[in-house]
């Protein structure tokens, strides 16, 4: 029991990996953030599109 104690505690640090940024433009970040989606209210009891 012990040594299996003493294997978990002397593991080494896990290494971080470096994920490779990408470049979106504003109309990608726009898309993702659903700006261009249409947006539907109640108007006098019907459904209508914004």
């Amino acid at each position: 029991m012990k040594e299996h104690k003493q294997q978990l505690n002397s593991k080494s640090p896990k290494k971080k990996r470096k994920r490779k940024q990408e470049q979106l433009s504003t109309k990608d970040i726009e898309e993702l953030m659903g700006m261009n989606m249409p947006v539907y209210t109640r108007h006098n009891g019907a459904i209508r599109r914004k």
